[in-house]
């Protein structure tokens, strides 16, 4: 039981992060169809995953989401709400405040769970402009999670690498993501993307 919360809590704070990569000047509605494949490695045990989500983020600050995840043994849907806050400088960083809506079906037993968030991520070198079709992102994102669950509260935080490679409407995401000594995950995201009018 405890393995499978560890690794529900985890899964369900990994959003898909889009508002990070725009601008704070842009204020044109942005809407994504997101794909992803992961595999949780808990101490010697793997279990794989796989998401499918919608995510619209309007004047590149508030970013809406819904999500489908299927686990080996469980069915989740997920709501979600970010809010981005992006300093001017010279570095691409910001914060982001959050809550999430989650309802699980787990064996036939069905649950709903509370989460707050805060997190700091930092991408990409410089506030240089990147003119080329192609983009190359280096990411860092660390999240504090706070979760409200029927069985108890629980607090924990998520360091995450990768990179965003970006072209045109189309990009790829891998990131390893760690928890705790012996708890970490790998995955690679897939989204398409697409610029609504101002």
């Amino acid at each position: 039981m405890i393995k499978i919360l560890f690794i529900t809590l985890f899964l369900i704070s990994k959003v898909f992060l889009q508002g990070i990569y725009i601008d704070s000047s842009d204020i044109r509605t942005v809407y994504s169809l997101n794909y992803e494949y992961g595999s949780f490695s808990e101490y010697e045990d793997k279990n794989k995953f796989h998401k499918i989500g919608l995510s619209s983020l309007l004047k590149s600050k508030n970013q809406y989401e819904i999500n489908l995840y299927k686990f080996d043994y469980s069915k989740s849907i997920e709501t979600a709400y970010t809010f981005f806050i992006k300093p001017e400088f010279y570095l691409n960083f910001n914060f982001g405040i959050g809550y999430r809506y989650t309802f699980e079906n787990e064996n036939d037993d069905n649950t709903v769970n509370d989460e707050y968030n805060t997190m700091f991520s930092i991408y990409g070198s410089s506030k240089k402009e990147n003119t080329n079709s192609l983009k190359f992102y280096p990411i860092y994102i660390y999240e504090y999670i706070y979760s409200n669950r029927q069985d108890g509260l629980k607090k924990f935080d998520i360091h995450k690498v990768g990179f965003s490679i970006l072209f045109n409407d189309i990009g790829i995401e891998p990131t390893y993501s760690f928890i705790s000594k012996d708890v970490s995950e790998i995955s690679v995201k897939l989204y398409l993307w697409e610029f609504g009018s101002y």
